[in-house]
């Protein structure tokens, strides 16, 4: 009878011992979870804040206990950028991608960066990117179609900005009035050049 109960304490020890541990670690699991979720809420803070070195370093903080965090990696790329350290913005936007390929913002905030930085092709296939995520994003279509306008393609220009427009996005009229002008200007000589 006693080496019955001795087989059954070493079969149940191991399998108690098994579940206890796991449990332990799952606490720690969330327990870290949290913590990330604490550094991300106050990096996000600091951000508003404009204390952009301050939010870095809780991003940091986030990210080394949750390396996984599409969101972290994002927002410190909002940081980056606001301190004009656009590579290192770029680099967190691409890396939140990695993790969420359909993370809309980091599409459209890389490229914010990627205007910034005159690399106006690159900003389009991100914001077109963004759109195929939001199709209602007023911001999105109309940061393309400024871009469009930079280019002085003014008919995809017009169309993004419309589509903003009717969308909510407040459009400056200034800005409508230059669009429309040079609109009208190009097609004046595309009409010239077809007639000649």
């Amino acid at each position: 009878m006693k080496d019955c109960v001795y087989k059954s304490i070493w079969i149940i020890l191991p399998i108690v011992l098994f579940f206890l541990f796991s449990y332990a670690s799952a606490q720690q699991k969330q327990i870290r979870s949290k913590n990330a979720e604490f550094y991300e809420s106050q990096g996000l803070a600091y951000l508003e804040k404009r204390q952009y070195d301050k939010a870095i370093l809780d991003f940091n903080k986030a990210l080394k206990m949750n390396p996984a965090d599409a969101y972290a990696y994002q927002n410190r790329g909002r940081a980056y950028g606001e301190q004009g350290q656009y590579d290192l913005a770029i680099s967190d936007y691409t890396k939140a991608l990695e993790i969420n390929p359909t993370y809309g913002d980091a599409y459209f905030n890389r490229g914010l960066i990627y205007h910034a930085k005159g690399q106006y092709d690159l900003a389009i296939a991100d914001y077109t990117k963004a759109l195929e995520i939001n199709p209602r994003g007023a911001g999105i279509y109309y940061a393309r179609g400024f871009i469009y306008y930079c280019k002085k393609k003014y008919e995809k220009s017009w169309a993004d900005v419309k589509k903003a427009e009717s969308l909510g996005y407040p459009i400056h009229p200034k800005f409508l009035n230059d669009l429309s002008m040079f609109l009208e200007q190009g097609q004046r000589k595309s009409k010239t050049r077809s007639s000649s």
